[in-house]
């Protein structure tokens, strides 16, 4: 269901990732804490921290209804903790509690009205439930506050590349062409895990499609993307069915 990378980033400064392998897209969620501003702001903060961190290992263990158990009881102790918020919207989410989930985080971007990772969060489930408007929206100011969000996922998805996890990586880099549609190197490296998994003509139209709109965005710069694209079009001919 979800699983915790704890040490691509900066510590104090990104809490977790969270994939949702529930959702038809890998679902990359980044949760900001400032400890020192929490804990100058309630006195209760470590108590309820405590449960906030109690709560991130029972999502390890896939048990969102417990961890929404905790993260009630850190809420309850600091109503200001946004970052208890976005966690409990996080296991609402897994849990398809959309609604629930977005009220979540619309208490948490109140709290905390610059965190990046929180509006991406938000824009996802929007996205999810067919608020195309709005997650478009909550992305763009993903971007606006946390502008390295496109760097993390484009980098989350090289790593998925060099595992072979071609599906895994074109999951992320979506992501990263929501929050930055002009990202040129999120849609090359789309396309190359299109070509690379392609098995019918539908997918090396998509990694067409991406080498091309990489080009337009200023990618052609980039040598190799000319290489894969032609690559694709030699693979796409060799194609007998659909």
């Amino acid at each position: 269901m979800w699983s915790w990378i704890k040490t691509e980033i900066q510590q104090g400064i990104i809490n977790f990732f969270k994939y949702n392998m529930k959702q038809p897209l890998l679902f990359l969620l980044i949760v900001l804490i400032a400890n020192q501003k929490l804990c100058a702001q309630n006195p209760f903060y470590h108590e309820a921290n405590y449960w906030v961190n109690k709560a991130s290992e029972k999502i390890q263990k896939n048990d969102d209804k417990g961890a929404i158990t905790d993260l009630n009881k850190a809420i309850a102790l600091d109503p200001k903790f946004a970052n208890a918020y976005v966690g409990r919207g996080n296991a609402e989410l897994d849990l398809e509690q959309y609604a629930a989930a977005i009220a979540d985080y619309d208490k948490a971007i109140a709290l905390d009205p610059e965190n990046g990772g929180t509006y991406f969060n938000r824009g996802y489930t929007k996205k999810v439930m067919g608020n195309y408007s709005g997650a478009k929206a909550d992305f763009k100011l993903a971007f606006k506050f946390d502008p390295k969000l496109t760097k993390l996922f484009f980098d989350t998805g090289i790593r998925r590349i060099k595992s072979g996890d071609y599906t895994g990586a074109v999951q992320v880099f979506d992501h990263a062409i929501d929050v930055n549609p002009a990202f040129s190197e999120a849609y090359n490296a789309r396309g190359y895990c299109y070509y690379r998994s392609g098995k019918l003509k539908a997918d090396y139209t998509k990694a067409l499609n991406d080498f091309d709109r990489s080009i337009k965005l200023g990618g052609s710069n980039y040598k190799p993307v000319f290489k894969y694209r032609d690559s694709a079009v030699i693979a796409m001919d060799k194609v007998t069915g659909p």
